[in-house]
């Protein structure tokens, strides 16, 4: 995990998946999760407060 930027409210990521010996496997997201993820960023940005969620399930 590489850590990009971090300030006191806010986190960014860039997060990758690995296989068993931790080497990067390049795909795209699946459709639906970049759908969720697009409306839990637009959702952030209208309200500007603290959410939670989860990915699974």
């Amino acid at each position: 995990m590489k850590i990009l930027d971090a300030f006191l409210d806010t986190l960014y990521l860039n997060v990758n998946q690995t296989n068993a010996s931790y080497k990067v496997i390049k795909k795209k997201l699946p459709d639906g999760l970049k759908l969720k993820l697009q409306q839990l960023k637009d959702q952030a940005q209208e309200e500007s407060e603290d959410f939670s969620f989860s990915l699974s399930g």
